[in-house]
């Protein structure tokens, strides 16, 4: 029970950094579209990438915790 309660605050703050990595990585960045060079100026984005890295991250972190959570906790 302790490793999924660590776990999920490993993934919160994951989730969270990632954010706001993301967030920060946006300032000088076109807003998000479909079309090639806007893909393209995110994915050389290193401050974007690593916050998207570090959220998906948080979220598979999050994933692991809530597999091993006990069913019934009373």
């Amino acid at each position: 029970m302790w490793e999924s309660i660590f776990l999920t605050i490993a993934a919160t703050a994951g989730n969270n950094i990632g954010k706001v990595l993301q967030k920060k990585g946006t300032v000088i960045l076109p807003p998000l579209s479909f079309k090639l060079k806007v893909i393209r100026a995110y994915a050389s984005n290193r401050t974007w990438i690593i916050g998207f890295l570090m959220d998906i991250f948080g979220a598979v972190l999050m994933l692991r915790a809530l597999s091993q959570a006990p069913v019934n906790v009373l």
